[in-house]
């Protein structure tokens, strides 16, 4: 099997998909709301939830620990299990608050493999969202690391699993490899 260059490999998907758009945000607390504003919610959804968010509320953990949780709600309904969303953000904003006196910035300072640990504190935020989010926000990458992420997950490549939302196992139309042989990639 012939092997292709990561960077090839992003480019080859940049070329089929497109760009993809930039983080919704380079602050590292802003993307972990992100991560859990609205369960399973598109990413138009998702955009809006999380403008009605910074519009209503804000992102601040004093704001949304100070917010009501049927507010919290009705915003997560952009997705699916709003109370679960409401739970998730004001878990975020109490972890913020307690463990890193609302600033994250000196996670980030830290080294990988200790920022990393502190991040996956957070709700939804495992190994790949920790990298992203402490590599995204401590440099220029964010945006490269964003299109990375990005282009995969479109590419149905971010889970070690796919299938076809019916409940369905994993065909040759909706594999995790589906998006590689769309961009005429073999995997």
């Amino acid at each position: 099997m012939a092997t292709i260059a990561f960077s090839k490999l992003v480019d080859k998907l940049q070329q089929h998909y497109g760009a993809p758009a930039p983080p919704p945000s380079t602050d590292p607390l802003e993307l972990i709301i992100w991560e859990n504003i609205a369960y399973l919610a598109s990413d138009k959804r998702r955009a809006e939830a999380f403008a009605i968010l910074k519009r209503t509320i804000g992102t601040r953990p004093d704001q949304i620990l100070a917010a009501q949780h049927s507010a919290l709600a009705a915003i997560g309904k952009a997705g699916i299990l709003p109370d679960v969303s409401a739970e998730k953000l004001l878990t975020i904003a109490k972890i913020a608050h307690e463990e890193f006196q609302s600033d994250l910035g000196s996670v980030l300072r830290k080294p990988l493999p200790q920022a990393k640990e502190a991040l996956k504190r957070f709700p939804s935020i495992g190994d790949p969202g920790a990298v992203a989010t402490h590599s995204g926000t401590l440099s220029a990458r964010c945006s490269e690391l964003w299109a990375v992420c990005s282009t995969l997950a479109r590419a149905g490549l971010r889970g070690h699993l796919c299938h076809s939302g019916t409940g369905t196992k994993a065909t040759p139309q909706t594999s995790p490899l589906r998006g590689l042989r769309e961009a005429g990639l073999r995997a």
